[in-house]
């Protein structure tokens, strides 16, 4: 494998790029490939920064001493800069091929004996949707015009750069949504299901064991519809059902936990896509059990004062005392209407002799 990637041609190349072989690897083929090809050459790439608009060296640093390759560092593109300065700001080729008479290298004549170099030729690393990604450049010991052919084989190895670059930040950009969703997922402090289309859950959360009592060997591949009692599978299909065609629903029904016992969730299901294709779907539950019987112990509460022949007032625990309630007897006693009572302060029921 070694030998390969020392002595590479352009399948071997491919070949790496398809197996998402580690971006290092893959500019350090690509460059021997073309030393191979063209006598004399020294590759190295530098990689742009867009928010920057500079470029630094990846690749390459091993033909420099440190002293040129600190020059290099945050190298600032321009019309003037060097080749590969010059190559980034102009989006196109640009040979040096006697880099002590060029222009370009005026501010890097200092270097230039020591480095033991003549000529550079360099041609941007470009995407195809036309973002710069930075350059790719060959250096000679002497001067050096290149023919037609060698002009063809830079910038193949600068589409083949762009390609593993390409392939590179993608995968960056999907390890991130990975780390995201895992995050999303694993950290989320109510239990997380995702299911297939079918509704067969495919993976959950370690949260979900402390709310529903199940171990996760237990429950991947079992249906939502097995946790739904009877009365709730009807309207829980049709949430499903619409999440599925893309739309987020909501609804509160109760589900069984490992016990066979029911408790009251707060259930979200979500669409999940997958480039721009809906090929799951995540249900998000909340236990709202303890809330569901306080609002149950109120409504019993309310209907004991709503029931009492004497008349109550219930006010705010403020300065202000406004009324917030008042039951049917007291309304039958004062004549009032709730209209005329809820929300003033109960002073005004206050005599004006008390």
């Amino acid at each position: 494998m070694s030998e390969k990637i020392n002595n590479p041609d352009t399948l071997f190349i491919l070949d790496l790029l398809g197996k998402q072989t580690d971006l290092k690897i893959v500019l350090h083929t690509v460059s021997n490939w073309l030393e191979g090809l063209i006598p004399g050459a020294m590759v190295s790439i530098m990689l742009f920064s867009e928010e920057e608009q500079h470029l630094n060296l990846i690749s390459g640093g091993q033909y420099f001493t440190s002293a040129y390759r600190n020059a290099l560092k945050n190298l600032r593109i321009g019309p003037n800069v060097g080749a590969c300065g010059a190559a980034a700001h102009y989006r196109k080729m640009v040979i040096c091929e006697d880099i002590f008479a060029h222009p370009n290298w005026k501010s890097y004549q200092k270097f230039l004996i020591e480095e033991n170099i003549s000529a550079c030729w360099s041609v941007p690393i470009i995407s195809a949707e036309g973002t710069l990604y930075g350059t790719f450049a060959t250096y000679y010991r002497k001067p050096k015009s290149p023919t037609d052919e060698e002009i063809k084989k830079l910038n193949h190895a600068a589409s083949l750069t762009a390609l593993g670059l390409d392939l590179h930040y993608e995968r960056q950009q999907k390890n991130a949504m990975n780390d995201k969703y895992h995050s999303f997922f694993n950290d989320h402090p109510d239990a997380v299901f995702e299911y297939d289309l079918q509704g067969n859950i495919t993976k959950v959360n370690m949260t979900s064991k402390k709310i529903n009592g199940f171990e996760v060997e237990q429950i991947i591949g079992l249906h939502y519809l097995e946790f739904t009692p009877l009365q709730y599978q009807k309207i829980t299909e049709e949430s499903f059902k619409k999440a599925t065609e893309g739309h987020i629903q909501r609804l509160e029904i109760q589900i069984f936990d490992v016990r066979e016992e029911t408790y009251w969730a707060d259930l979200t299901f979500l669409p999940l896509f997958q480039n721009s294709k809906i090929v799951g779907v995540f249900a998000i539950v909340k236990n709202i059990t303890d809330r569901y019987k306080t609002e149950e112990h109120l409504q019993l509460l309310k209907r004991g004062l709503d029931a009492s022949p004497n008349g109550i007032v219930i006010t705010e625990a403020t300065s202000d005392h406004q009324i917030v309630y008042i039951n049917p007897a007291f309304l039958k006693l004062t004549g009032y209407s709730e209209k005329e009572i809820l929300g003033r302060n109960c002073r005004f029921l206050q005599g004006e002799d008390t």
